[in-house]
């Protein structure tokens, strides 16, 4: 097990600031080891490219100000655009977005458990399709928003 965890931000937008945040662009670490629980979840109006996807990682050890760390992801690489571009596999509603968050939740555990001794496991966002189809670079899915709270 490595001691970071890295997530890789591609056109940065802020969430919280409603604006592009080219700032956040680049690797964002998180130490592996105060991990304690984490979930993906999307959340929004079903369809029609509105709902957002993110990551909670919760924290062991920090005060209460620092403890959750929220990254959201999404289907554009456009610093312009906002996080509200959740992936789906299959159909763009609840299911499909379900679907997708268990290839997230893979990704980031087969992150976890990379790299032993080492210093940095990069998540690698899966493709917003079914494993098993052609490779289409249309269903890449970015890291778009890293804030601590």
């Amino acid at each position: 097990m490595a001691k970071y965890l890295n997530f890789f931000l591609t056109g940065a937008y802020s969430a919280g600031g409603g604006a592009p945040a080219p700032e956040l662009d680049g690797e964002q670490l998180v130490q592996l080891g105060q991990i304690s629980t984490f979930t993906v979840t999307t959340t929004g109006t079903n369809g029609g490219g509105n709902a957002d996807a993110q990551i909670v990682l919760n924290l062991a050890g920090l005060p209460a100000a620092s403890d959750v760390v929220t990254i959201n992801f999404g289907t554009n690489a456009d610093a312009a655009v906002s996080t509200s571009s959740a992936p789906f596999i299959g159909t763009d509603n609840a299911a499909g977005y379900a679907a997708y968050n268990v290839q997230m939740k893979k990704a980031i555990v087969k992150a976890i458990k990379a790299n032993p001794g080492g210093t940095v496991s990069s998540v690698i966002a899966p493709l917003a399709q079914d494993v098993n189809a052609k490779y289409d670079p249309a269903n890449k899915v970015y890291f778009k928003d890293f804030a601590i709270s």
